[in-house]
């Protein structure tokens, strides 16, 4: 995987991208994501709140380069092939972005329910909760298919497909949606 496939439109992904309280350096360069010993657990945490939470340097054990996505709480290591879903404790958009233990089990449930109904050519990519007891600490693992992936905006957003790619993406996804909606599965 290309991590500026996921940076590409990190600018316009949401209409409300602009209403977020993540410190620039975070954003569209790869930085050292902190992964510090809590609880007897080492995790990552994001930077941003590794300092609103006022947490001590003493407790990183160690840092790992990772890129910024065009989730703002997801980050993605290239040497494990692993994107991790962070708690923030900003407001991005509408709300502060914490990762409650329901958010969590909904996880679960979704990752679950998708596997089984799998689609040619559509990846469900599963998760891996890690809950710390802590809305501010839990965080989610996404293992990476060894394979290239094009995120739905990138395609939209480069020239590097012809216009007949693009259109026949976005059929394939509309109608993998429509299959989606009619066992129930709605995606945000």
């Amino acid at each position: 995987m290309n991590p500026l496939y996921e940076q590409i439109n990190i600018e316009n992904y949401s209409p409300f991208s602009h209403i977020n309280e993540i410190s620039k350096k975070y954003q569209f360069q790869p930085f050292n994501l902190p992964f510090a010993r809590v609880r007897n657990n080492v995790i990552p945490i994001h930077p941003d709140t590794f300092e609103d939470l006022d947490m001590d340097e003493k407790s990183v054990e160690y840092f790992k380069k990772v890129y910024p996505t065009s989730s703002f709480r997801t980050v993605y290591e290239t040497n494990e092939n692993v994107c991790y879903k962070l708690a923030v404790k900003r407001n991005i958009t509408r709300s502060i972005r914490d990762m409650n233990a329901d958010e969590l089990e909904k996880s679960n449930a979704a990752t679950e329910l998708l596997s089984r109904h799998e689609k040619k050519g559509f990846i469900i990519i599963p998760e891996k909760t890690h809950d710390m007891g802590c809305r501010y600490l839990n965080y989610i693992e996404r293992k990476m298919p060894g394979k290239e992936i094009y995120p739905w905006f990138y395609v939209i957003a480069t020239s590097k497909f012809p216009k007949e790619t693009r259109m026949e993406i976005m059929k394939k996804i509309i109608n993998y949606w429509m299959q989606f909606a009619k066992d129930g599965i709605v995606f945000e």
